[in-house]
């Protein structure tokens, strides 16, 4: 599993779409909320938050 941002070129100077910072955030915070309360406690607007 791939984690953080998509690899881009070295020449690419383009900064991340707001789309892809967003959904590298979203993943992060399921991961950290699945760790601590497992999938029973899992609230996706906590998630999203």
């Amino acid at each position: 599993m791939q984690r953080g941002l998509p690899v881009r070129s070295p020449t690419d100077r383009r900064q991340p779409q707001k789309s892809d910072l967003r959904r590298s955030a979203i993943l992060e915070s399921l991961d950290h909320h699945l760790r601590e309360s497992g999938f029973d406690g899992l609230n996706i607007a906590d998630v999203t938050r």
